[in-house]
C-alpha cells in the first residue's frame, strides 16, 4: 500500500505528546538528512560544515532531553543556518552539490520546533523532509516538457502519473517509513533519558544512510566544470 503524507493528521497526533516527543521527532526529520548534506559539502571541496550541522543537531536533541533549558533555547535561536551554505548557488550541479540545500530547508523548521515545540512546528519540519524525498524522487525521472498541441485533459492526466510515480518512489516511501517510526518511538518512551534519545539519533543517522544511498543512485553526477 502507497502511503501518503497527511500533514493535519499528523499535527492532530503530535498534538497529544509531549514537547520532548514533538523536538526529537523533528530532530529525527533532520537528522536523516545529515549524511546528505555531508556529501554536498564534499562536492564544494568545504570541510568543516558537517560538523557545525551536528552541532546545532545536537543541541535540538539536548533540548528534546530538557525543553525547559531557557539557554539551549536561546543559544538555537541566535544560529543563521545560512553560514552552512558559504556562496553556494543551488542551480550548480557539479558533482553532488545540490545536496546541501535540501538539509538545509529541514534543519531550520527543527531548530524552530526545539525553540518553541508545538505540534504544527513538528509537523512542518516531517513536511520539508518529505518534500526533499519528493524532489530528489523527481531526479529519477524524465525531464519534464511542455506538451505541444496536447489537450488540456491529457497534459492534466500525464502531470497527475509523474506525481503519482514520485509518490510511490522507494526514497519516498522511505521518508514516510522512517517518520511513522519515529512517531511510534517517541510515543511509548521515556525522553528524559539520555541514552533513549541517543538510540534515537543514531537510528536517524543510519536511516540518513539508506536515504543518501538511494538519493545517490537517482542523481546523475556531474562532476565540477574548471574555470
Amino acid at each position: 500500500m502507497i502511503q501518503t503524507f497527511d500533514k493535519q493528521r499528523l499535527t492532530k497526533n503530535l498534538e497529544s505528546l509531549s514537547a520532548n516527543a514533538r523536538i526529537a521527532f523533528a530532530a529525527a526529520c533532520a537528522q536523516r538528512l545529515a549524511p546528505t548534506f555531508r556529501v554536498g559539502e564534499e562536492a564544494w571541496n568545504w570541510s568543516g560544515l558537517s560538523a557545525h550541522l551536528h552541532e546545532i543537531l545536537n543541541q535540538c536533541w539536548s533540548l528534546a532531553q530538557n525543553p525547559d533549558d531557557e539557554a539551549a533555547r536561546v543559544g538555537l535561536a541566535a544560529i543563521d543556518v545560512t553560514y552552512l551554505v558559504p556562496d553556494a548557488d543551488d542551480s550548480d550541479l557539479g558533482g553532488y552539490r545540490l545536496f546541501m540545500f535540501p538539509p538545509i530547508g529541514t534543519l531550520e523548521p527543527a531548530i524552530s520546533c526545539a525553540i518553541d515545540p508545538t505540534a504544527e512546528r513538528a509537523a512542518y519540519t516531517a513536511q520539508k523532509e518529505y518534500d526533499a524525498a519528493f524532489g530528489i524522487a523527481d531526479w529519477g525521472l524524465p525531464a519534464s516538457s511542455v506538451w505541444k498541441g496536447v489537450a488540456a485533459e491529457e497534459a492534466i492526466a500525464a502531470g497527475e502519473q509523474r506525481l503519482q510515480r514520485q509518490r510511490s518512489h522507494p526514497i519516498v516511501q522511505s521518508c514516510l517509513r522512517f517518520q511513522q517510526e519515529s512517531l511510534e518511538f517517541v510515543t511509548k518512551v521515556n525522553l528524559a533519558d539520555h541514552q533513549v534519545l541517543s538510540s534515537l539519533q543514531k537510528k536517524a543517522d543510519d536511516d540518513g544512510q539508506t536515504f543518501l544511498k538511494i538519493a545517490m543512485e537517482l542523481y546523475p553526477r556531474r562532476e565540477p566544470t574548471t574555470s
